[in-house]
């Protein structure tokens, strides 16, 4: 599968909609437009990405369930496609414990467990190379604190697996 603070991004800018169905974007670092496109949820992929559940504000007492209950899913998962799991920084080896061998984690910086909003979407360019699109991230509207990793792991995620980010239009 190929899945630090945020620095600069470089300058992509959206010029046209694609004609197969994504959107050119130019990079002053790609001197040439390139159409990505976002594969349909059910096409084939290479994996599974979670993020560990560790808030204590938000899941009261019931956190330990929720962490068994996450390390179940992925192990479920990971019968049919590899898991990455991702982690804050001390809370990798209770990820590991709980979930299993079968499972990969990885220790970055993260606020919460919701991934669908947080994570990088990924895309493929027309000849089939994969690159993240590294969403802002506010809590919906800055509904919780803190939001500040979370708004910055798409970014430390698309580092460790060695993608390409692309910024946001």
């Amino acid at each position: 599968m190929m899945f630090t603070p945020r620095t600069r991004p470089p300058r992509f800018r959206p010029a046209e909609p694609a004609a197969a169905g994504g959107y050119f974007w130019r990079n002053e670092e790609r001197p040439v437009m390139t159409a990505f496109r976002m594969p349909a949820e059910w096409s084939e992929h290479e994996g599974c990405l979670m993020a560990w559940p560790v808030r204590e504000d938000l899941w009261g007492s019931v956190l330990d369930d929720v962490k068994e209950e996450y390390a179940n899913v992925a192990r479920a998962i990971a019968a049919f496609e590899p898991v990455t799991m991702v982690a804050p920084p001390g809370h990798g080896e209770d990820a590991r414990t709980r979930c299993g061998d079968g499972i990969t984690v990885v220790e970055l910086a993260q606020d919460d467990s919701w991934f669908r909003d947080s994570a990088p979407l990924f895309v493929l360019d027309g000849d089939g190379n994969r690159a993240g699109v590294d969403f802002r991230f506010n809590a919906w509207g800055r509904k919780h604190s803190p939001y500040d990793s979370d708004d910055r792991v798409s970014a430390l995620l698309l580092e460790h697996l060695g993608v390409e980010r692309v910024p946001p239009p």
